[in-house]
């Protein structure tokens, strides 16, 4: 009889993987609620550009020498709104995919506060990923190597500038000196390294997540979640093998007393 068997024996519920089935349902949230909403909402703008196509050319059609180019700058501006439309999807999907993942990680080890309690005090780290890593490191033992993580930073930080700065990439530069006219008034570090999540230039310049990232950027945190849930269940499982060995020897030492 293998050690999960015998555990099993002693505790049925220890045959429940909670950390396995909480992956499961960050998966399963992923699917339905980041790409199944940002899917039924890129169909509806979609209908609403066909629609407005359609209206677009027969009106074009019937219009005079004069009214045409308003027209064309009427449908102009509507086919920009859809795109900025749809940028905000993809954009909002990013936010809602890694506060979830944020959130699924936090779960997991409050499930595992029985086994490696938490500290009374706050976890240090500069945002709350570093916060959580520092937490796995301490009371588990689980270090979150390149591999498992390296992917979040940069969209982390596309995360922070879609909440905090309505998506615009450019922040006002703090250690600006006005007196200065060398120093430049906005910060672009972060479209000079990640040019990959921007659309646009200058102070037009926003966070544009693309549908190849932001599938990337599932499937990393899909990995991920699943991954601390087997790192999770392997110290949950060794923590209850030491008290089935513990509780087995004092039934033997009673016994033999």
């Amino acid at each position: 009889m293998n050690l999960m068997e015998r555990l099993e024996r002693s505790d049925w519920r220890l045959g429940h993987n909670f950390f396995a089935f909480t992956a499961r349902t960050f998966e399963r949230d992923v699917q339905i609620i980041v790409l199944g909403s940002l899917e039924a909402g890129t169909k509806y703008l979609k209908r609403q550009l066909r629609r407005e196509e359609t209206k677009f050319e027969k009106s074009v059609d019937k219009a005079g020498p004069d009214s045409r180019g308003w027209y064309e700058e009427s449908y102009g501006e509507f086919v920009m709104e859809v795109s900025d439309q749809m940028r905000f999807l993809r954009n909002m999907s990013l936010v809602a995919l890694l506060d979830r993942l944020l959130h699924t990680l936090s779960t997991m080890a409050k499930s595992g506060d029985y086994f490696a309690p938490r500290n009374k005090v706050v976890y240090q780290g500069e945002d709350d990923f570093q916060r959580i890593y520092r937490e796995y490191a301490e009371r588990f033992d689980i270090t979150f190597g390149a591999k498992q993580i390296q992917w979040i930073k940069p969209l982390r930080q596309a995360r922070n500038l879609i909440v905090h700065n309505s998506g615009e990439v450019h922040l006002p530069n703090s250690t600006n000196d006005r007196t200065d006219r060398s120093t430049a008034l906005y910060d672009v570090a972060f479209a000079t390294k990640y040019g990959y999540l921007v659309d646009g230039k200058g102070h037009n310049a926003q966070i544009d997540v693309s549908e190849l990232e932001l599938n990337n950027a599932v499937a990393h945190a899909i990995a991920l979640a699943q991954w601390a849930a087997d790192q999770l269940r392997k110290r949950q499982v060794d923590f209850e093998g030491e008290r089935l060995k513990k509780s087995q020897k004092s039934v033997s030492k009673r016994k033999t007393a």
